[in-house]
């Protein structure tokens, strides 16, 4: 079988007890009996795994039977064996005073096998009986009973000789035994292999992820290292940018920068004059021959050029005031044919209206 499974647990301990109770001074005839036991089991950090019931032993002996079966798969525990103070020792007759008897450390994958007859030469002895047998804990000396000298009644043997023989129902019940039992072994052997295995996963799983935490911490070392060291580049790079402008008293001057840019204003300017100059020129020759240019019901007047003037043709170009009341007549009253006209005509103005407008805005600011 595995060796997990070949190792004693505190699960395998089945009872307890404590023989030779002593109570007193060495060599001392006088012994003290205490009227209640109990037994506490703890693991290594302390903690309180299993706590008995009360038991009453002899003068010489206690004894804790059918132990419940503990889960813990511990090897190391302490145990303590917990006394109950007689009451005529004690001033207080009315309360019941407990105290730590014994202490017993125990390492159940040290302790010492013995047979039921041995005589255990040491005082208060634990015997722990497990699953295969009685065990002490290692320091203790045991001695071996010797065995007694019977004499039994001698009699004349007989002379007749028995032959034995076995049947065939012997022998196959025989072999079915056999069979089984290796069966039986052979599925132990196989339930322990396969709870090594699981074990072995299990502890592998727990290293994988142990190393790849490793690593995944040092990785972030070193991120964190890539990053204080780029603070620290752009810190320098600021404090050495911060002394150049410190350093550099000379500031540009406005002039000088709106000398250079003024040329290129006032060219950008002409350029955008001579296109709008352009766009009226178009719109005039789009419409001038519509109603928007008569005399007596047009909106709009373009004067003629004379000569030697250099007149552009804004200032050529007249955009009447718009009669209200005349508008409002002709929309009540007039006909359809004069209300369609006056409205092309309108519509036709406001192209006028709004690119005089922006001329005048880009001249007066």
């Amino acid at each position: 079988m595995g060796t997990y499974l070949l190792k004693r647990r505190l699960r395998h301990v089945r009872s307890l007890k404590i023989r030779n109770l002593f109570v007193g001074q060495k060599n001392s005839q006088e012994l003290i009996w205490f009227p209640s036991y109990f037994i506490v089991i703890e693991n290594d950090r302390g903690q309180t795994l299993y706590v008995s019931e009360l038991q009453h032993g002899s003068l010489y002996s206690v004894q804790f039977n059918e132990l419940p079966l503990q889960n813990s798969p511990l090897t190391h525990f302490t145990l303590r064996l917990v006394a109950e103070f007689p009451r005529w020792l004690s001033s207080l007759s009315d309360e019941r005073l407990w105290f730590d008897f014994r202490t017993y450390k125990v390492d159940l994958n040290q302790v010492k096998h013995i047979n039921p007859d041995d005589i255990m030469e040491t005082s208060n002895t634990l015997i722990l009986e497990l699953v295969d047998g009685e065990y002490v804990l290692p320091n203790i000396s045991t001695l071996a009973a010797p065995n007694a000298s019977i004499n039994p009644h001698k009699r004349s043997t007989s002379s007749i000789k028995i032959k034995r023989s076995f049947t065939f129902n012997s022998i196959l019940k025989l072999n079915k035994i056999l069979e089984y039992t290796s069966q039986v072994k052979e599925e132990s052997r196989q339930i322990s292999d396969k709870v090594e295995r699981q074990i072995e996963d299990k502890h592998k799983t727990h290293q994988w992820l142990i190393t790849h935490l490793k690593d995944y911490n040092h990785q972030l070392q070193l991120r964190v290292q890539k990053k204080q060291s780029d603070l620290q580049k752009v810190s320098s790079f600021v404090e050495r940018f911060s002394e150049s402008e410190e350093n550099d008293s000379k500031p540009h001057p406005l002039n000088d920068y709106y000398g250079n840019t003024y040329p290129n204003l006032i060219q950008s300017r002409n350029v955008l004059e001579n296109l709008r100059a352009k766009k009226l020129a178009q719109l005039i020759e789009a419409f001038q021959a519509t109603d928007l240019f008569r005399a007596r019901s047009g909106f709009v007047t373009l004067d003629r050029v004379l000569p030697n003037s250099s007149s552009s043709l804004y200032d050529r170009l007249t955009l009447d005031l718009l009669n209200k009341e005349e508008l409002l007549k002709i929309a009540i009253t007039g006909s359809e044919v004069t209300k369609r006209k006056t409205s092309t005509c309108l519509g036709y103005y406001t192209l006028f209206y709004f690119d005089d407008k922006q001329h005048h805005s880009t001249i007066y600011g």
